[in-house]
């Protein structure tokens, strides 16, 4: 492979246009009058007639997700323009806590924003505990991986968190005379202010179905994957604050969706359960964190979200990678995929190992309700070439290090210093029976 110099120009994307509202106040006046701007008019709510602590918070949490978002989109073009190497860590579960507090200790807005909520007669704590907590984790491996995010963000590396958007959490706890009663987690129930779908960015998962052998018209032998049933997987990003910094990374959720959510033929047919069955089943995949895997269709649900968690998160690195290879390595007349390797470091992902782990245990093993809770951590280690630079050692010591290859270090975003020298950075890289039927349940 030719050596590629540094000093050949790369392809210029069209610059961004500054908007009149690029820079909002961050003082108590600019979130004031954010606040009330969203509580009126995305809510339509009138101030002197609230009755309940939610509308305050979805208010305030959008005027804070509107900085957010004003610092994420200079932090994306930054990766764009310098186009560095980007890591993508991917975690079956992110114990994320409430991202109101978490977003105004790490832009430095906590006091400034109780000030503002106290002038309009409301209390910060009030509204801080109107948040639900995410139902994407439990446990102290979910923690770790949104320890690991906010770290990197913190750090200034260029990273994408992946995970599930499940629609309910382990379960929520309520006490009934005494004794405990487990009620679904939904938390969900009211919508949540800080993600943002990108409906346009859905990709379609695959599963079951036929290959297809043929010969093609220039005589070679084809293979074709047909009469699959398909899920779309939807992208929720939820922005991810570096702790002092103008840094914004991406979490990245995905949600399953059906292809085809409700078949009216079937519904005037007068089988208006058979109708909506198909979406039931594909939309299953995102349902519940850690479906029980003591049953058959249990594990073979835990098998299909992993499947459709790495298939979607692949699709969706590829694409991103597409994307600046049109605008660096075209230009230099390079192939697609010369320097996947050097721009794209994809975490080892547990999902694999604890689907091995399912499907190998023995018919008498009973499972605990701790399998498969891992994030995908690498232990890191300092470069041997001394340039800052880290490699993503797998936890695994019987893995190859030369296999995953080296990070890179923190870029420096344009419009800030960069991060100070602290030596190197701590790095991430980012036994049941069948059914009585013996057939699946999903999804037919």
């Amino acid at each position: 492979m030719s050596v590629i110099m540094p000093a050949v120009a790369a392809a210029k994307a069209t610059p961004r246009q500054e908007l009149t509202g690029d820079n909002l106040g961050m003082d108590v006046a600019g979130l004031t009058q954010g606040f009330l701007r969203h509580l009126e008019y995305t809510l339509a709510e009138l101030q002197r007639h609230v009755d309940s602590e939610w509308e305050p918070y979805v208010a305030l949490a959008l005027t804070v997700r509107d900085r957010l978002i004003q610092r994420w989109v200079r932090t994306q073009d930054a990766y764009y323009d310098q186009d560095p190497k980007r890591i993508y860590y991917l975690s079956l579960e992110y114990l994320m806590g409430r991202t109101l507090g978490n977003s105004l200790v790490a832009m430095s807005l906590r006091d400034t924003c109780a000030q503002a909520m106290a002038e309009l007669g409301y209390r910060l704590e009030d509204l801080r505990e109107a948040e639900w907590d995410a139902g994407l984790g439990n446990g102290g491996l979910g923690r770790l991986a949104a320890c690991f995010v906010d770290s990197l963000a913190t750090l200034g590396y260029p990273c994408y968190g992946y995970g599930l958007r499940y629609d309910y959490g382990i379960f929520h706890q309520r006490i009934v005379d005494g004794v405990q009663v487990e009620v679904p987690d939904s938390w969900l129930r009211y919508g949540n202010p800080w993600e943002i779908a990108r409906s346009g960015d859905r990709f379609r998962v695959q599963f079951f179905g036929r290959v297809h052998r043929f010969t093609n018209e220039r005589g070679r032998l084809t293979h074709d994957w047909i009469d699959t049933k398909d899920v779309l997987a939807t992208p929720f990003d939820t922005p991810i604050p570096g702790y002092g910094m103008h840094t914004v990374n991406t979490l990245r959720l995905w949600g399953a969706r059906a292809v085809q959510e409700f078949n009216l033929e079937e519904f005037n047919e007068g089988d208006y359960v058979g109708a909506i069955e198909a979406r039931a089943r594909s939309e299953n995949i995102c349902r519940v964190l850690y479906p029980n895997d003591n049953v058959f269709v249990g594990r073979e649900l835990r098998l299909a979200q992993e499947y459709f968690f790495v298939s979607a998160t692949l699709q969706d690195i590829i694409r991103r990678y597409k994307k600046r290879y049109e605008m660096h390595d075209r230009p230099l007349g390079l192939r697609t995929f010369d320097r996947f390797a050097d721009k794209v470091a994809v975490t080892p992902s547990t999902g694999w190992r604890s689907c091995t782990r399912t499907f190998s245990r023995p018919a008498s093993f009973q499972s605990s309700t701790s399998s498969g809770r891992e994030s995908s951590a690498t232990r890191p280690t300092a470069s041997p070439s001394g340039d800052g630079s880290s490699s993503a050692i797998p936890s695994s010591p019987r893995r190859s290090r030369a296999r995953w290859g080296r990070i890179g270090s923190p870029i420096s975003i344009g419009w800030r210093l960069s991060c100070p020298t602290r030596g190197t950075p701590p790095l991430a890289s980012g036994g049941a029976r069948p059914s009585a039927t013996g057939r699946s349940s999903w999804p037919r």
